[in-house]
């Protein structure tokens, strides 16, 4: 994901913000702001990684499923 249309630092506040927000999702995203894209200095960040186990353990599924 790549976050542009605004100014530096407010796309890192908006990174920033997706970080706390992003819970329970199942895969990584990986984010980086567009200008740091373009200028070949991007430093990514981990969103949203997941695990299967724990998961399960906030959302458990019928048995027999």
């Amino acid at each position: 994901m790549v976050l542009a249309g605004l100014e530096e630092h407010l796309l890192q506040r908006r990174l920033e913000t997706l970080a706390e927000d992003i819970d329970g999702i199942a895969v990584s995203v990986f984010a980086t702001t567009l200008p740091r894209l373009q200028s070949g200095k991007a430093s990514w960040i981990r969103l949203g990684t997941d695990n299967p186990d724990r998961r399960r353990e906030r959302y458990p599924e019928p048995v027999g499923r």
